[in-house]
C-alpha cells in the first residue's frame, strides 16, 4: 500500500470539515423549513408576534448559514484545488468513487461541484429572501413611528396585515426549502467523494 502524504490526509481532513459543515447546514434549513415555520403558521400567533418571531429565526438563521456556508465552501474549493492543481498528491485516492463512475467527473470537479452547490445558497438568500425580510423590516419601523403619532390598533391594522405577514413567512418558506435542497445537494455529492 503506497504511504499517504501529509498534504493528503489535510485534502481528506478538509473534505471532512465540507461535508460535515454542508450537512449540518442542509439539516438545519430542513428543519426550519419542515417543522419551525410550518409550526408557527399553525399556532395562528399575532402577526405582530409572527413577524417578530420570523425575525428572529431570520437573523439566528443567517449567522449559522452564512457561516456554513463559507466554511463548507472553502473546504470544497480547497480540496478541489489541491486535486487539480496538485495531482501527485493523491497516491491512495486514485480510486473511482460511485459519483464519478456514474458522471465521469473527476474528484477536483466533484469537489468543485459540492462546493458549489452549497455556496450557491448565498445568491439565492440576497435576491429572494432578503428583499422580503427588509421589506417587513420597514413596515415595523413605520409601524413604530406612526405608533408615536396615532392610535397603535390603526397602526397595526395598517401595517401588520395578517395575511400579508403569513403570505411572507410562507413565501420565505418556500425559498428556504429551495436553500435546503441545494445544500442537500453539495452534502451528498460532497459525501460520495469521501
Amino acid at each position: 500500500m503506497p504511504e499517504v502524504s501529509y498534504l493528503s490526509q489535510f485534502v481528506h481532513s478538509a473534505k471532512l470539515v465540507g461535508v460535515a459543515s454542508s450537512g449540518m447546514l442542509s439539516g438545519y434549513l430542513i428543519a426550519s423549513s419542515t417543522n419551525t415555520i410550518p409550526a408557527l403558521l399553525a399556532a395562528r400567533v399575532p402577526s405582530d408576534k409572527l413577524a417578530q418571531i420570523w425575525s428572529d429565526h431570520y437573523l439566528h438563521g443567517h449567522f449559522i448559514s452564512r457561516s456554513s456556508v463559507w466554511i463548507s465552501s472553502a473546504a470544497f474549493a480547497f480540496a478541489s484545488y489541491q486535486r487539480y492543481f496538485l495531482p501527485g498528491n493523491v497516491e491512495a485516492y486514485t480510486y473511482r468513487n460511485l459519483f464519478q463512475r456514474w458522471t465521469g467527473f473527476s474528484e477536483w470537479a466533484q469537489l468543485a461541484l459540492a462546493g458549489a452547490f452549497v455556496f450557491s445558497i448565498g445568491p439565492v438568500t440576497t435576491f429572494f429572501m432578503d428583499p422580503t425580510y427588509n421589506k417587513r423590516l420597514e413596515l415595523a419601523a413605520a409601524s413604530t413611528e406612526a405608533a408615536k403619532s396615532r392610535s397603535t390598533s390603526t397602526v397595526r391594522a395598517a401595517v401588520l396585515d395578517d395575511d400579508a405577514v403569513r403570505e411572507d413567512v410562507e413565501g420565505w418558506n418556500w425559498v428556504n426549502s429551495i436553500r435546503a435542497g441545494l445544500t442537500a445537494t453539495g452534502f451528498a455529492i460532497g459525501l460520495l467523494s469521501l
